[in-house]
């Protein structure tokens, strides 16, 4: 199979796989064909959705700086949470192995960052 090809069901099967979570921004990063395995390696990354817990205080102080917020008095609305949730975007690199006779994904692995020294 050519570089294209594999390249192509790896993000098709990250997309299947993560459906569920709206996943973003899919990428390649990488492209390796190993012949003695007879595999492509292709790293993918792409972003998820992360929810980060807030306190309270956290909730209340955010809510305070948006003007509209405390117009709309959103602290009597409904019941309080001690907790809230911030929902950022992560990023995530995955390494997929790909048979290259069959074009069967074989594994999806967490990839190092490519801004982190090994």
């Amino acid at each position: 199979m050519d570089p294209k090809r594999a390249i192509e069901i790896a993000r098709e099967y990250v997309k299947d796989v993560y459906s569920g979570e709206s996943i973003t921004n899919v990428g390649l990063e990488e492209v390796e064909y190993l012949p003695a395995e007879n595999v492509w390696r292709i790293g993918i990354s792409f972003s998820r959705e992360k929810q980060i817990p807030r306190t309270r205080a956290q909730v209340i102080a955010d809510m305070m700086a948006d003007e509209n917020s405390v117009r709309r008095n959103k602290l009597t609305e409904g019941p309080a949470s001690p907790i809230d949730r911030k929902i950022i975007l992560e990023q995530a690199y995955k390494t997929l192995t790909i048979s290259d006779g069959d074009g069967q994904v074989l594994s999806m692995k967490n990839m190092a960052h490519p801004d982190m020294v090994a």
